[in-house]
């Protein structure tokens, strides 16, 4: 379940960039930049963009959540509470046709998210509850862990470089490495792991 889930967020960030394709019109190099990165973020930030639904249904895809008790849509809302960003310098080479955006990014992390449900499992293993508990029990048990989990997982401030390049027709567009980078970020010390389970499906 967790390199599901952490396949599928780096794969939101990836949709939310790939959504871009052609980049953005604007009065500048860096104006274009910034329109188009503010576009990927608000495809991340908005619940009912085709990003997040492709994220819900990647989630949905093996069932585990609904075992759970857990519904996707919730699971993933509870992720992304919280998410911002700030668009700072953008320096543009003109000439070779690449440019680099800072972002800082405030966000929850997947990583903190399972740091919070291992805690959560070794304080019911703890108890010595579970060796009384059927499976279905124990089901709704993990469930509640991690959406406890989520809720409480810490926001975190992150500083990310986005590359940009520039299309044949003029236009800006980020590059595929910006949306791992945002992935990366998201999934935080799981992103190898992510990555990983990303290139097996």
């Amino acid at each position: 379940m967790g390199k599901r889930f952490a396949s599928a967020i780096v794969a939101l960030a990836c949709a939310a960039v790939v959504a871009l394709a052609g980049g953005c019109g604007g009065p500048s190099d860096e104006q274009q930049i910034r329109e188009g990165i503010t576009q990927a973020f608000d495809e991340i930030a908005n619940q009912e963009s085709e990003a997040r639904r492709q994220m819900v249904d990647t989630m949905s895809a093996d069932g585990s959540l609904t075992d759970l008790g857990v519904d996707p849509q919730e699971l993933s809302d509870a992720l992304f509470d919280g998410f911002g960003y700030k668009i700072g310098d953008i320096e543009v080479d003109a000439e070779q046709g690449t440019a680099t955006a800072e972002v800082t990014l405030t966000s929850k992390t997947l990583a903190g998210v399972v740091g919070g449900l291992k805690q959560g499992i070794v304080e019911v293993l703890g108890s010595g509850g579970i060796l009384t508990m059927t499976q279905d029990e124990i089901n709704a048990e993990v469930g509640d862990m991690l959406v406890k989990a989520l809720d409480e997982a810490p926001v975190e401030e992150q500083e990310i470089s986005l590359p940009c390049s520039r299309t044949g027709e003029g236009a800006w567009s980020l590059d595929e490495d910006a949306g791992k980078a945002v992935g990366r970020a998201l999934v935080g010390d799981l992103a190898g792991e992510a990555t990983s389970a990303q290139q097996a499906q």
